[in-house]
């Protein structure tokens, strides 16, 4: 870069390698959601690593117009891009995958985005929380839910919690958010993930807890159970 920073990009990933269209169309769709996030969208619906390392070389237009506006004397940054992509379980029926960003811009300025799903392996659609979690034990599995997102908030109970959260005010333990990206399922338990912004503030990151399956036995559909058999 002109200012003496260094460009690189870092892509490491366990792709599947499947036969199934929808599951291939899934897959790459959700791959690219993030990828509009830091690049302008192309309109593009399949996007593979290659594309996206073409996005980061072309984005670096406008990183080094950013740099020739800064002060010569400023301290230069490197605009780094780096993505890994992981296979965190699988079962018969279903696998997920875990997708982790974080790109640095020549201002400095670090942007991280987490996104986990678990796919259907026959339609490539992803878990609904109506799959994984009984409605009529939705209340209990949001008490369980609160005590296992307190450690992240550093908080004990939900009246502190409700102070970070975004609308915190009307937030009860009837009606406390789940993740729109659906559950996700791991080998050690369920996986609860909120996107940037979605029940508190970008700059609070990403609230995330592992739920032991154990502790919501109790609350899982039966079909769900047969999943992570």
């Amino acid at each position: 870069l002109p200012n003496g920073g260094r460009a690189e990009c870092n892509i490491i990933f366990a792709c599947p390698q499947s036969d199934n269209a929808p599951f291939n169309t899934a897959f790459s769709s959700w791959i690219k959601e993030p990828a509009v996030v830091f690049f302008e969208d192309t309109g593009q619906n399949a996007v593979f690593f290659s594309y996206i390392e073409n996005l980061f070389y072309s984005n670096l237009k406008k990183e080094t117009a950013a740099v020739k506006q800064t002060s010569k004397n400023s301290v230069p940054f490197n605009v780094a891009l780096d993505i890994e992509v992981k296979r965190m379980c699988e079962k018969k029926t279903h696998v997920t995958y875990r997708q982790d960003w974080i790109y640095y811009s020549a201002t400095g300025i670090r942007t991280e985005i987490i996104k986990e799903r678990t796919f259907s392996k026959a339609t490539g659609e992803n878990l609904r929380w109506a799959d994984v979690i009984n409605p009529k034990k939705k209340l209990q599995f949001n008490k369980i839910l609160i005590d296992a997102l307190g450690p992240y908030f550093g908080v004990r109970d939900l009246e502190n919690m409700k102070a970070k959260l975004t609308d915190g005010s009307t937030v009860t333990q009837q009606n406390f958010p789940l993740p729109a990206e659906g559950p996700c399922l791991e080998q050690g338990g369920l996986r609860v993930i909120y996107a940037l912004g979605e029940i508190c503030s970008s700059q609070t990151g990403q609230p995330s807890a592992l739920i032991p399956y154990s502790a919501i036995s109790s609350c899982m559909t039966s079909a769900a159970k047969k999943i992570i058999k």
